[in-house]
């Protein structure tokens, strides 16, 4: 069975904690209240998480390293180095201070 309607879940905690929400029975999951569970681990979200600035060079980056390499089966490993190198030159070259760990 496959989902075939978009399930998007709220980030307001108004609706987070909304008895029809956190009681509802979701159908492609077997009749379970999923989102008791989703709603519970909301809390443990890092709030202070920031998409970077320069979020299209990472994924375009992304792409064109690891993406190739899951596609044509190569070297995972290799490929994260090459992304993380692309992207940090990235970042210095549009003058980010970046400390790699």
């Amino acid at each position: 069975m496959f989902n075939t309607v978009q399930n998007l879940f709220p980030s307001t905690t108004a609706l987070l904690s909304d008895p029809s929400l956190v009681g509802q029975k979701d159908a492609f999951f077997g009749g379970q209240t999923v989102n008791q569970i989703f709603s519970g681990l909301s809390s443990t979200v890092n709030t202070g998480w920031q998409w970077p600035p320069f979020l299209d060079q990472a994924v375009t980056d992304w792409t064109s390293t690891i993406g190739k390499a899951l596609s044509s089966k190569g070297n995972v490993a290799t490929a994260t180095d090459q992304w993380e190198s692309q992207l940090t030159a990235y970042a210095k070259n549009q003058g980010f201070n970046v400390t790699v760990g």
